[in-house]
């Protein structure tokens, strides 16, 4: 059992170590979702690896997710209490996901054409 609990706990580690790098990265996107708002012009560099973040994070919940199931076949009880990593995992995805909507939008600029009447 003891080497089982070490051999999870090198198997969990670089999921909490990632998800405080990209909590800090979610703090620098949201100062640069908020620049591009204000100057209404984004930093393509800025969307490629936010995507390329986000592709990271979907990775990190699938390999998760199959870890999680490994875990729940041998105990339901740390299964359970494990799944708070797989939901920060996906609360980073959704807050990285939420801001580079408003970087694109805010890439976008101000709308030119005119919007028909209603009929």
């Amino acid at each position: 059992m003891v080497d089982h609990t070490a051999e999870l706990i090198e198997k969990l580690r670089p999921y909490g170590e990632n998800i405080a790098e990209w909590r800090a990265y979610v703090e620098k996107l949201r100062l640069q979702a908020d620049e591009a708002v204000a100057s209404r012009e984004v930093d393509v560099d800025a969307l490629v690896e936010t995507e390329q973040t986000a592709e990271a994070i979907y990775d990190a919940i699938s390999r998760f997710d199959k870890l999680l199931a490994q875990i729940a076949e041998v105990s339901p009880q740390a299964s359970g209490e494990l799944a708070e990593v797989g939901e920060a995992l996906r609360l980073v995805l959704l807050e990285i996901t939420e801001l580079s909507i408003q970087m694109y939008a805010a890439g976008e600029g101000p709308r030119t054409e005119r919007v028909p009447d209603a009929i």
